[in-house]
């Protein structure tokens, strides 16, 4: 059984619905849960996470243009300073209104997934949030959507704290800790007493 008909079969299950044993276009609840799901892992996707997001160097091509990684759904020039968007396949310059880019760009991509390749904690979460927004729009309600809810959060905790395990994220490193542990900021003038 597949990643996503699995998922289909938990979002059914929330509203008493018996299981598939293959994805079914003509089921109206299949059709219902699948495109659920598909928003679901639509909106999951565009998260920064650890597992599909990485820091590239993008070269320009002999036509100086940038070409995006076709499986890019977001595209940043690391330094802000370059004012550059996706449009179509290419990086564009806003700033002067040209595909023409003739040095390397570094950017952060993020990268669409499979469900196949994503790690177990992401299909926990996108199990939880796609049954949970399953049930809601079944007109679901009382303590069953409160527990759906629950699990949601839960799940969506662990991944957080998942992500700033592998991204090494780390109030100590950080420039909060060093203006939280310095008694005066640099900008601050010093008062010379006079006796």
């Amino acid at each position: 059984m597949s990643i996503r008909l699995d998922l289909i079969n938990s979002m059914l299950a929330t509203t008493g619905t018996a299981k598939l044993s293959a994805a079914d276009s003509t089921h109206p609840s299949y059709v219902i849960a699948d495109a659920v799901l598909s928003e679901v892992i639509e909106e999951f996707s565009s998260r920064e996470l650890w597992f599909n997001t990485a820091i590239r160097s993008l070269a320009p091509n002999v036509d100086n243009r940038v070409v995006v990684p076709g499986n890019a759904l977001s595209c940043d020039p690391v330094d802000a300073s370059l004012d550059y968007a996706v449009r179509g396949q290419y990086l564009f310059d806003l700033g002067n209104y040209t595909f023409d880019i003739t040095a390397a760009v570094k950017c952060v991509i993020v990268t669409e997934m499979t469900l196949e390749d994503m790690p177990p904690i992401a299909i926990q979460f996108i199990r939880a949030h796609a049954r949970l927004q399953y049930y809601v729009d079944q007109e679901g309600s009382g303590p069953k959507m409160q527990a759906y809810q629950q699990k949601t959060f839960q799940k969506d905790s662990e991944l957080i704290t998942l992500n700033m395990k592998h991204t090494d994220a780390n109030f100590f490193n950080g420039k909060a800790y060093a203006s939280f542990s310095t008694r005066r900021s640099a900008t601050h003038s010093t008062v010379t007493r006079i006796q």
